[in-house]
């Protein structure tokens, strides 16, 4: 088995190495050229997938986080120029049908570049890299690659709504109740209004805060001022319960009316 050691290496010394052999990236990616100027000043390398598509490739040797906003601003310019490069290296079967991809290539990539990464509209890889030098029988250099995979985007905010807090709770009859305090409450003059947050509904009369609803499994629980001004919070598990959580919300809704 042949010695090795990890070696450290130029930026220049990577270009190299990447134009040497662009399919240890990925399988059958070409090398077209390297240093290709632009606007934002040469990028890196342009290489070429086997579906004809271009590959700007922004390499890093240490990491890096402004080159995420430096590899973005070569691939805009490509993009935006993308029949002018189909023309310019007609020889290699460039396809200006295809959309180009962006590359990074550096050893490590911070939590913050890929956090940064994930929301990116666009064909975006990672790829880390190592350089191994091999002593015999001649030095050889050879890099190492390793695609890392970018975390998925959280699902599209969705904004809280009555009938999620309702959802949550076990019983037809319980839900039911909380219907009868909104109805009763909204039937007030002036009104009462209800705003469904995260973890419960807040309720409001004109611009005030008058109360909250917290649903739970088998019960729910309302919260608004009593008669003597203080805020206090009162259950309700059943028929049983339920004019008490009425009484509350009048009270609270006749005081911040006042």
């Amino acid at each position: 088995m042949n010695d090795y050691s990890v070696v450290q290496v130029t930026e220049a010394e990577l270009e190299e190495l990447v134009k040497l052999a662009p399919g240890k990236i990925e399988e059958g990616m070409k090398f077209i050229a390297h240093q290709v100027q632009t606007e934002r000043g040469p990028l890196d390398v342009l290489l070429l997938d086997s579906e004809k598509a271009l590959v700007v490739a922004e390499l890093k040797v240490v990491e890096d986080d402004g080159m995420l906003i430096q590899g973005l601003d070569y691939y805009d310019y490509v993009q935006r120029n993308l029949s002018a490069f189909a023309l310019a290296y007609h020889k290699h079967g460039v396809d200006a049908s295809k959309e180009p991809r962006l590359f990074l290539v550096a050893p490590s990539f911070s939590t913050t570049l890929r956090n940064r990464a994930r929301w990116l509209n666009l064909p975006l890889s990672l790829f880390t890299f190592q350089c191994i030098e091999l002593e015999a029988p001649a030095k050889q250099r050879i890099v190492v690659y390793s695609e890392i995979a970018l975390d998925e985007t959280p699902p599209p905010y969705e904004a809280p709504t009555l009938d999620g807090h309702l959802a949550y709770m076990a019983s037809d009859s319980l839900r039911e109740l909380v219907r009868r305090l909104v109805r009763e409450a909204g039937s007030w003059s002036g009104e009462a209004t209800f705003e469904p947050r995260k973890k419960y509904v807040a309720v409001r009369r004109s611009n005030h805060y008058m109360g909250q609803i917290y649903c739970h499994k088998s019960k729910f629980v309302v919260a608004g001022l009593d008669k003597t001004g203080k805020w206090v919070w009162h259950g309700v598990k059943g028929e049983e319960d339920f004019q008490g959580a009425v009484d509350l919300f009048k009270s609270s809704f006749d005081q911040v009316g006042a």
